[in-house]
């Protein structure tokens, strides 16, 4: 009797289990998709509508994010409850480089949009021998920061792609590195 019992509420937790990962997957299907635009004045650009991409410079490539890739952005979007955020965020200061972001996110037909540029990132330091950034702790749990966060991720997995190492190296075509503002801003 007690085997039968376990064997049934075994039955139940897997059929569950498989059940909401089938859900999941529908959901992202259906129901999720964003564009990012960032770097020098939001000219990188994912799609997930379209399924493509475009690194600043190149011409617009098919690009599709697996389900896991997508499930893995919503979660980490949900983690930090961006439906919530504010569409734009206070300056800290007024920095003239033209580095924006750029989130548009569908979700269950819900639209979010947001931006942000270095000017909304909180004071940080930089440890001049390592290029170390650093923040105070009372910024830990900063929209932005936490933004950036995400972004990173997407860059991650968009530069982890066959399709991204076959666009062609940056070309420099504005003054000055930019490497070092990216760093900030993705830390």
């Amino acid at each position: 009797m007690k085997g039968s019992i376990v064997g049934l509420l075994i039955g139940i937790i897997m059929t569950g289990a498989i059940g909401m990962a089938m859900y999941r997957s529908t959901d992202i299907d259906s129901n999720f998709d964003f564009i990012l635009k960032y770097n020098v004045e939001g000219r990188s650009v994912i799609n997930t509508y379209d399924d493509t991409y475009t690194k600043e410079g190149s011409p617009i490539i098919k690009m599709k994010l697996s389900k896991d890739e997508m499930e893995t952005i919503l979660s980490e979007m949900q983690k930090i409850d961006i439906f919530n955020y504010p569409e734009s965020f206070p300056e800290y200061v007024y920095c003239s480089l033209p580095v924006k972001y750029n989130l548009e996110i569908t979700y269950k037909g819900s639209k979010k949009n947001i931006a942000w540029t270095i000017n909304n990132i909180p004071p940080f330091s930089i440890n001049v021998e390592t290029g170390e950034v650093s923040f105070d702790d009372k910024y830990k749990d900063n929209e932005v920061l936490l933004l950036n966060g995400i972004v990173r991720k997407i860059i991650d997995i968009i530069e982890a792609k066959p399709e991204y190492k076959e666009l062609p190296e940056d070309k420099a075509r504005y003054a000055g590195d930019f490497s070092l503002v990216n760093s900030v801003l993705l830390s």
